[in-house]
C-alpha cells in the first residue's frame, strides 16, 4: 500500500525546463526563472537551459529575467509531466538620464 501512495505522489509532481536565449540565439546564462504564485525559481546555466523540478499541479505564472533584457511572462499550466518551454529575451532599450 505503501508502494502505491509513493506513486501517486511522484506521478503527481510536475517539471519544467527549457532554454533561454536572447534574439541572435545566444544562451543568456544566468537568467532568472520565476514562478511568480509561490516564488519557486531557479537560474539558467552557462548553456542558457534550466530546470525546475517537484513543482505543484496548476496554472502558474513563469517570469524570465535577464539584465539588459526585457522581462518576459509566461502562462504554464502543469498537470503531473515536463513541460518544456524555451524563452527568447529582447535586448532592453538603454535608458540614459
Amino acid at each position: 500500500m505503501a508502494s502505491l501512495l509513493l506513486a501517486i505522489f511522484t506521478f503527481s509532481q510536475a517539471e519544467l525546463n527549457g532554454k533561454i536565449t536572447d534574439e541572435k540565439g545566444d544562451p543568456l546564462p544566468g537568467a532568472s526563472i520565476l514562478l511568480v504564485e509561490n516564488g519557486q525559481g531557479t537560474a539558467a546555466d552557462g548553456q542558457g537551459f534550466y530546470q525546475l523540478k517537484n513543482l505543484e499541479n496548476g496554472n502558474f505564472t513563469v517570469q524570465v529575467t535577464f539584465i539588459g533584457h526585457d522581462i518576459v511572462r509566461s502562462t504554464a499550466q502543469f498537470s503531473g509531466s515536463p513541460l518544456t518551454l524555451d524563452f527568447v529575451l529582447k535586448a532592453a532599450p538603454l535608458l540614459l538620464g
